[in-house]
């Protein structure tokens, strides 16, 4: 099994999840596709063309494709966050 682009960027494993946490060092340069954003956020990638759409996650039309930055989209999972509650 092969690690996926965001996972092969990042340097901890989230076992609790199964996936890589996006870091903040080298990656912050590093250009997704639709599909693999939809991957990592287990979404459909309508929903992320979506998301591009109306300006909640920043993206790039590069060509006829869509490449959005990797810090993009851990600034759009920080701000869906909700704490839980104390």
């Amino acid at each position: 099994m092969h690690a996926s682009p965001i996972e092969s960027t990042a340097s901890v494993h989230d076992l609790a999840t199964g996936h890589t946490p996006l870091t903040q060092s080298s990656d912050l340069g590093s250009l997704l596709t639709v599909t693999e954003v939809a991957d990592y956020l287990r979404v459909s990638e309508m929903t992320v063309y979506r998301l591009i759409s109306s300006r909640r996650i920043g993206a790039s039309k590069i060509g006829r494709s869509w490449r959005i930055p990797v810090a993009d989209v851990k600034a759009y999972v920080e701000q869906q966050h909700v704490p839980r509650a104390s």
